[in-house]
């Protein structure tokens, strides 16, 4: 069944053009609740994607080359925009950026079962490219929300931002788990600033289509005492950018990553979280909601 996929992330939309749009919608299970169904207005999609384009290696040095395990990948400057080159194993598949950042192309197929962590990987790069512009950023962070608010848990791997939020939802009755590793924040046209479920969420699969206020910032570090103080100014600034997706030979997009943070982090306080991962903490963490 050839025709067009549409999903709303953010109230942004993205269409894939595709030659079997049942195969192409089985690829990506963790994108069921972003679907859209009704008829999609030119003016407001966002991105468009397409697959079976004959893309090649052009003969020029790398841009950038860094891993996500299990992949990797490796950009490069071509004349009809960057090449992204995303690898595991024996497996290739090619992404083409184009400058105005609207028509995505791909070697995918579309139908093939084998591509659907290619494809998934490669609409969440169109994606945070595509969104920038529109003051639209994803972070690596883990989100409760409470009541139409959200509080964002920054931290690196291993810090406890997942354990945090779970002892949320035991200990704060009606949390609960907006994203678990990849949301979506939107700074709103009425300068307020809200936090978006995406199709993204890592290990943990929670694909909400759902959004709410964000009123907090926090990032974790383990410490066996439990302390929350506010952070300003560059250090604040430093906690967002540094849990910001970021394709980083992209002059444009990394000023665009860095208007947008700094505009986030006057927004939305910022503060540090030392812990343990017990009841204490989170009550500490659940003054902000107030």
């Amino acid at each position: 069944m050839r025709g067009e996929l549409a999903y709303t992330i953010a109230e942004h939309r993205l269409v894939i053009a595709t030659p079997d749009g049942e195969q192409t919608e089985k690829l990506l299970p963790s994108f069921r609740d972003f679907l859209c169904r009704e008829e999609c207005d030119k003016d407001d999609i966002l991105l468009r994607f397409s697959g079976n384009h004959l893309l090649t290696l052009p003969q020029t040095p790398t841009l950038e080359e860094f891993t996500r395990p299990p992949f990797h990948y490796v950009v490069y400057e071509t004349e009809k925009g960057r090449l992204i080159r995303m690898s595991r194993g024996v497996q290739h598949h090619h992404l083409l950026v184009p400058p105005d950042l609207y028509h995505f192309r791909s070697d995918l197929t579309l139908a093939d079962t084998s591509e659907s962590p290619f494809l998934n990987s490669f609409l969440m790069i169109a994606f945070t490219l595509a969104a920038a512009p529109l003051k639209i950023v994803k972070l690596h962070a883990s989100v409760i929300e409470h009541q139409g608010k959200a509080i964002l848990f920054l931290g690196s791997s291993g810090t406890g931002k997942s354990t945090h939020t779970r002892l949320w939802q035991e200990h704060i009755p009606g949390s609960r788990l907006l994203n678990d590793d990849e949301p979506v924040v939107r700074i709103m046209e009425d300068g307020s600033v809200r936090v978006f479920g995406s199709p993204w969420s890592g290990s943990t699969p929670c694909y909400r289509s759902i959004s709410a206020e964000a009123v907090a910032f926090v990032r974790l570090y383990q410490h066996p005492e439990n302390r929350l103080s506010e952070i300003k100014g560059i250090t604040a600034f430093t906690a967002l950018f540094q849990s910001a997706a970021i394709l980083r030979s992209d002059g444009q997009h990394r000023e665009q990553l860095f208007a947008n943070v700094t505009e986030m982090s006057d927004r939305v306080p910022v503060y540090r979280l030392d812990c343990r991962p017990d009841r204490e903490a989170v009550m500490l963490s659940a003054r902000l909601m107030k």
